[in-house]
């Protein structure tokens, strides 16, 4: 065979060359179909997170901002309206309150579904949540089973956390747990979190 490829090289050299363009019309097809891909499927993909930043905001304020009043003990310290963008992998969700300023941790909830983008302002108070959505609600810094905002003697900078979690039901902790074991539990099982910050100063 090394003979004969060898005799006939010069006739096989214009097919071989002729090959090549083929090899690369291949890579270039298979660009063609990762592009094409992408853009069939950009609805789809925004949708499971894919090339969107992993982002927390609230229609109440603004990152940096500060929190009003309803959402901490000066008021009716109901929970934030919060909506987020999707995390590709993401079980579930899950939104943390902290203070900052000495670094005390208020509330949790977690277990929140990976199709939820969105938490109305309010939710109630109790381990399991139904509606609007189903989740699970730690125990906060007040004994209570739920939000549990702000109430500094000074103006303090808190920081809403959000967790993307690989798993669809945090093991080992369940609704009413306290706080500090649903966080401990968060930092091992998130596989992308996100924060905004605001600051909330008592009005006294």
């Amino acid at each position: 065979m090394r003979t004969i490829i060898g005799l006939a090289l010069p006739l096989l050299a214009v097919p071989l060359f002729a090959c090549t363009p083929s090899v690369d019309d291949g890579g270039e097809g298979e660009g063609e179909g990762e592009g094409e891909g992408e853009g069939e499927g950009e609805g789809e993909g925004e949708g499971e997170g894919e090339g969107v930043p992993f982002v927390v905001s609230s229609s109440a304020f603004v990152e940096g901002g500060a929190l009003p009043a309803r959402f901490s003990c000066e008021g009716p310290d109901v929970s934030p309206p919060l909506s987020w963008t999707a995390v590709d992998g993401a079980a579930s969700y899950a939104v943390v309150l902290t203070d900052l300023t000495i670094n005390f941790a208020h509330s949790a909830i977690f277990d929140i579904p990976a199709n939820v983008r969105a938490l109305p302002e309010g939710l109630a108070v109790g381990p399991a949540l139904v509606e609007p959505v189903a989740a699970h609600q730690a125990r906060s810094w007040n004994n209570v089973v739920g939000w549990a905002g702000p109430c500094p003697p000074n103006q303090h900078t808190y920081e809403i956390k959000l967790y993307a979690v690989d798993e669809a039901a945090l093991v080992g902790v369940a609704g009413g747990d306290d706080r500090t074991d649903v966080i401990s539990a968060l930092d091992a099982a998130a596989i992308e979190a996100t924060t905004l910050t605001v600051t909330f100063t008592p009005a006294d």
